[in-house]
């Protein structure tokens, strides 16, 4: 038997054109699953990502969900991921703002 991690990763929509300072990580780890194999099994595992996994937080501490495609990238750490395009349509979307320490 061996253990494997299934990971779910995400890459935020790129800045719009009047939001060229919007600092962004490349891609993100939305969730992950440890599994144990013996030699030969599959299984298959299942991701639940919602707003909030998908947000980031911008300069000024608001937790925003941008409009826009991400892209979604299924891996077990090595080989080829599977890939996948979510958009999300309407309005960016404030979901929740964070206190300044600085």
């Amino acid at each position: 038997k061996g253990d494997g991690v299934g990971q779910l990763f995400g890459g935020p929509p790129p800045p719009s054109d009047g939001d060229k300072r919007r600092r962004q990580p490349l891609r993100f780890l939305l969730a992950f699953e440890r599994v144990t194999l013996s030699p030969g099994e599959s299984k298959k595992i299942y991701f639940s990502v919602d707003a909030r996994g998908l947000s980031l937080v911008d300069m000024q501490g608001n937790r925003v969900l941008y409009t826009g495609s991400y892209g979604i990238e299924a891996s077990r750490g090595h080989g080829d991921p599977l890939s996948a395009t979510l958009n999300v349509e309407g309005e960016d979307v404030v979901l929740a703002t964070f206190r300044k320490f600085w």
